[in-house]
């Protein structure tokens, strides 16, 4: 199962080995953002198989995330 990360990683370090910083540092932040995307967006299929779908619960938790974001920029 391991093996089946070589020739992706591989790949990736031949096609950013050469870029800048800001371009690796995007890269790194797209995947950030994507899996914490695929990772809320299973935690809310869980929590809505639970509780009825209400739009408060799921604004309250975006800004609640976005809260602790601008905590961490801040400080």
């Amino acid at each position: 199962m391991a093996a089946l990360f070589l020739v992706p990683a591989a790949a990736g370090v031949t096609i950013f080995s050469g870029v800048s910083g800001p371009v690796f540092a995007a890269v790194i932040a797209f995947g950030a953002a994507a899996l914490l995307y695929i990772v809320i967006e299973e935690l809310f299929v869980e929590a809505h198989q639970k509780v009825p779908e209400n739009p408060v619960i799921a604004s309250t938790f975006f800004i609640g995330f976005l809260a602790l974001l601008l905590v961490e920029m801040v400080a």
